[in-house]
């Protein structure tokens, strides 16, 4: 069956290789250039799009992991806010305040005595 002409006429306007003919059309050669060209351009962006998307699915399994484990600890009675552990940390800021300012007191006494 023979290809009709509105097809090769389509291909050879366009420029492209003809695959019915495997004759190179009018700028072919220049779309061949532009192509290989614009391959590493491609290439990078396929990269870069395949490492952002395994990025975020990195992150996605480690948040998934880390709401289970918050879940596990919460559901077994180690659950801690956030406003608790800022007022741990402030007691025990100010335990290690009282501690430090005890062994100088200490350190004065022992270094006047002798």
């Amino acid at each position: 069956m023979p290809i009709p002409l509105w097809i090769l006429e389509r291909f050879h306007d366009f420029g492209k290789l003809c695959p019915f003919c495997e004759e190179a059309t009018p700028g072919a050669d220049v779309r061949q250039e532009q192509r290989r060209r614009r391959l590493p351009t491609l290439l990078r962006r396929l990269l870069f799009s395949s490492r952002k998307m395994e990025e975020e699915r990195a992150a996605a399994l480690i948040q998934r992991n880390y709401r289970g484990y918050r879940e596990r600890r919460q559901l077994s009675g180690l659950h801690l806010s956030a406003s608790d552990r800022w007022k741990e940390a402030l007691k025990e800021c100010q335990l290690r305040r009282i501690e430090h300012s005890r062994d100088l007191h200490s350190r004065e006494e022992i270094s006047a005595e002798k």
